[in-house]
């Protein structure tokens, strides 16, 4: 079975448990159960699995945009392997509310979309970026689709194990950019990109049970959130950013 990290497999037990209306004690009872058994289990291979998952995500991106829209993906004369800052394109978007200008987003891939290649008339809008690392997080909003070409569902540790299994593998890679402290990898790097993960993922379950519980209304969100209801499950979210 394959694993994704716990921010990521939180998103999507409470993404199911919205889609069936549980109450949401129930939902967050669920997602901690859920955490506990994936911290227990194959805990020697947690960091094997969490790459493929992952990369098996951004892959699914990039493939969405390709069978909808025909966006082709480009190789890289080098993987982009690092923590880069994303500008936020749309700041009108739901799913970036409470976003700044910009949020640290960790990238590791060969291949990237590019801005260039999206149809104009298809739709898509581009919701971050980085001049460093480009596409970052894109809406399809005729498909119901967000796709994220990037990991913000990694763990503080994860592009440090990724590091160090391609460099005992003897695979040419350099240090992850702006990761360790004073780019030494004999330190330990802080996740510096929990708060906008946990904030990208608490927007996208709100708007996932706006538009399932009432009709979509284009209209931009009420700048003090008072246009949706607070529930237990939004303050379990919002305690995920001061942990």
């Amino acid at each position: 079975m394959k694993r994704f990290s716990l921010l990521t497999l939180a998103a999507v037990v409470m993404f199911l448990a919205v889609g069936c209306a549980k109450p949401p004690q129930d939902d967050i009872s669920a997602t901690q159960a859920e955490m506990d058994k994936a911290r227990q289990a194959q805990a020697e291979t947690w960091a094997a699995n969490e790459f493929r998952g992952a990369n098996e995500a951004m892959n699914a991106a990039q493939a969405a945009l390709y069978h909808f829209h025909a966006v082709p993906k480009h190789p890289l004369p080098a993987k982009i392997f690092g923590v880069y800052r994303q500008r936020v394109a749309n700041a009108e978007s739901r799913l970036l509310r409470g976003f700044g200008a910009e949020f640290p987003v960790p990238v590791s891939r060969h291949t990237e979309v590019r801005a260039a290649d999206l149809p104009e008339q298809a739709g898509l809008t581009v919701l971050a970026e980085s001049a460093e690392a480009g596409l970052c997080l894109i809406e399809d909003r005729e498909n119901r689709a967000v796709c994220m070409f990037n990991h913000l569902e990694y763990d503080a540790g994860t592009l440090r194990e990724e590091f160090l299994r391609d460099r005992l593998a003897g695979k040419p890679v350099g240090v992850p950019a702006n990761y360790f402290p004073d780019n030494d990898p004999t330190r330990f790097a802080m996740n510096v990109w929990r708060p906008p993960a946990a904030l990208l993922f608490g927007n996208w379950l709100r708007e996932i049970r706006r538009t399932a519980w009432s009709p979509v209304v284009d209209e931009p969100p009420a700048p003090d959130g008072s246009d949706l209801p607070i529930s237990a499950a939004d303050r379990f979210l919002a305690s995920a950013l001061h942990h």
